[in-house]
């Protein structure tokens, strides 16, 4: 165990700003060979000034809860850190920093996850284009794997099969499950080719009083995805295909009290307009049609 992981990161931990900045961020991020860049949104952008590189990792930068961090064990749970009020997703954003050690990542700090992954919308796609593989440890537990959230699916079966199988090989277990929507849900749309997912680091009870991490299980976390690094800086990452879905009925009762639906073209699906992201397809974040129901069920 890294006894001094969390030690290492005490400042981020007890930082008592529901969002943290560039400022607190920036001795572990500063590098000759990396450029750090703000966007409109205060999102932090953390690229490579030598190599392009394939993957990116993220993590939001607040809080829900506003009390003052506060960390304490109880004598019998002595493996969990309760007191934190953050967790989620102060786990994430040291598990990026740990990941960025690597070198063969970039990193993305995104603002307002907790307020409609505000800071994510709003990001120039040119900033995200050039990644094969976008992900975050963002979720509760120790095992998940997400594959799909709300917002659709993240990245194909084959892709998260082939991931799994080799985390299997090294001795740990993911587990494919759907998740919520999240930052990585909201990039899905801006980017349509890169391979995405979200995983576990080890916090429970998240947005609440009762909020805790286990410790062990954030260090294996970081294992994990660093063993995902390397597979995926050693494979090819193949490209993204949106998951082709059947046309829904548009005379069930779903759609009979209104008087149309949008069609995605590329996608050759239909979606209700709460369905849509930002006026635009939720799978591919191309242009709808309007198409009006003739003979709409009484």
């Amino acid at each position: 165990m890294k006894t001094n992981l969390l030690t290492k990161y005490m400042d981020i931990i007890n930082c008592p700003l529901q969002e943290l900045t560039l400022s607190q961020l920036y001795e572990y991020i500063k590098h000759n060979d990396f450029d750090i860049t703000l966007d409109k949104a205060e999102n932090i952008f953390v690229k490579s000034k030598k190599t392009k590189n394939k993957i990116l990792v993220v993590a939001h930068l607040d809080r829900v809860l506003k009390k003052q961090p506060r960390l304490f064990r109880y004598e019998d749970c002595p493996e969990r850190i309760y007191g934190a009020y953050g967790w989620d997703d102060r786990a994430g954003i040291i598990s990026a920093l740990e990941l960025f050690n690597t070198g063969l990542v970039d990193l993305l700090f995104t603002t307002s996850e907790e307020s409609g992954c505000a800071g994510a919308k709003r990001i120039t796609p040119s900033k995200i284009k050039q990644y094969d593989l976008i992900f975050e440890l963002d979720r509760h537990g120790n095992k998940d794997f997400i594959n799909e959230c709300s917002m659709g699916l993240l990245c194909n079966d084959v892709f998260t099969n082939d991931i799994c199988r080799y985390i299997g090989e090294k001795g740990f277990v993911l587990k494919p499950t759907n998740g919520v929507y999240t930052d990585i849900g909201a990039l899905r749309v801006i980017n349509t080719k890169a391979q995405m997912f979200y995983m576990s680091c080890g916090y429970y009870h998240e947005h609440t009083e009762e909020e805790y991490l286990i410790p062990e299980e954030l260090e294996r976390a970081i294992e994990i995805a660093t063993l995902i690094i390397e597979y995926a800086s050693n494979n090819e990452i193949p490209v993204f295909v949106p998951e082709k879905k059947k046309p829904k009925d548009l005379y069930n009762k779903e759609y009979s009290r209104r008087d149309g639906y949008y069609y995605c073209p590329s996608c050759d699906d239909y979606f209700l307009e709460e369905e849509l992201f930002h006026c635009a397809c939720p799978l591919c974040g191309g242009e709808v049609e309007f198409v009006e129901i003739d003979g709409k069920e009484s």
